[in-house]
């Protein structure tokens, strides 16, 4: 990681679990200093479905997304207009990509990167050139922070309850995206507790694909 850097809590709702066959159908985020844990911005929307992909119906019941949400959401073009314009503006100064800012989220290399690559794809654009190829799962950081607890459920809301957080609204977008980022500071401020070292040791490198 950059030595001066930001990093971005982000999550995704989607109409299904197929990023092939489901879209997003809303984008949060939250931006912050790496160094001080300050927020720099946020940025929440609904996306309109895009690229033939279809909503499960069944989803707007496990989301907090409804229909007309979607119906009234942005083009997928402008969604991608906006998210490159946030990230660029999270770039710190750095060799090439090194102060680019770093994706976070819950089960985030497992998920949702999945349908932020895909949306990029079918508007053709480069998804990582403002973008860092690290990400910082705070599901496996949470699991390796837990180790000796003997805990079952490392779900993003039983996680909250663990330091003291209410997730209220979860599956909704910018609720999630703030639940992560209290997880994500207590992560970061604690990381010497349990054998996690340095928060460093489990940020996955996607390898730009």
């Amino acid at each position: 990681m950059a030595k001066e850097h930001t990093i971005t809590v982000c999550d995704f709702e989607t109409g299904g679990l197929s990023w092939k066959e489901n879209p997003i159908t809303e984008v949060g985020m939250l931006n912050f200093d790496a160094k001080t844990l300050e927020v720099n911005w946020e940025f929440q929307t609904y996306v309109k479905p895009y690229g033939g992909k279809v909503i499960n119906p069944i989803f707007y019941e496990k989301t907090t997304v409804t229909p007309q949400d979607v119906e009234n959401g942005m083009e997928v073009e402008l969604v991608v207009k906006e998210i490159t314009r946030h990230l660029k503006d999270a770039k710190r100064p750095g060799r090439g990509n090194s102060g680019a800012t770093i994706f976070s989220g819950h089960n985030f290399s497992g998920f949702d990167i999945h349908f932020y690559l895909e949306m990029m794809n079918v508007v053709g654009k480069k998804p990582y050139e403002h973008l860092s190829t690290e990400i910082m799962d705070t599901l496996p950081m949470s699991r390796m922070f837990w180790a000796n607890d003997n805990i079952d459920k490392y779900n993003l809301g039983a996680c909250c309850k663990r330091i003291g957080y209410d997730l209220v609204g979860a599956h909704g977008a910018m609720a999630d995206v703030r639940a992560n980022f209290e997880l994500l500071k207590h992560l970061i401020q604690n990381n010497n507790n349990n054998g996690l070292a340095s928060v460093k040791s489990v940020v996955r490198k996607e390898g730009g694909k």
